[in-house]
């Protein structure tokens, strides 16, 4: 069994990259649950969670902080290497 990771996928203001993400998601057959947005200061933090296969990852845009997804370590890893194919694409 895998823990769970948190890795950053790049700039918070990388449209390329979110769109990379929404394809490798959707790939994946991610359905989004929830959506938070707020803000706290200088920054603005936007977190979705979403199932895939009945795992949940959650992907956070923050400020100053980046692009990131949490969820088992597999799946992070796996999304992070479709993502970096999509965004070379």
């Amino acid at each position: 069994m895998f823990g769970t990771s948190t890795v950053i996928l790049g700039s918070e203001t990388d449209d390329q990259l979110f769109e990379a993400l929404k394809i490798v998601l959707a790939s994946f057959g991610a359905t989004v649950k929830e959506k938070n947005y707020n803000v706290v200061g200088s920054q603005e933090i936007s977190v979705w969670e979403a199932n895939i296969n009945s795992k949940k990852i959650r992907i956070y845009s923050e400020t100053y902080e980046g692009l990131s997804i949490k969820g088992s370590t597999e799946l992070v890893n796996k999304i992070q290497a479709k993502v970096a194919e999509q965004v070379a694409i």
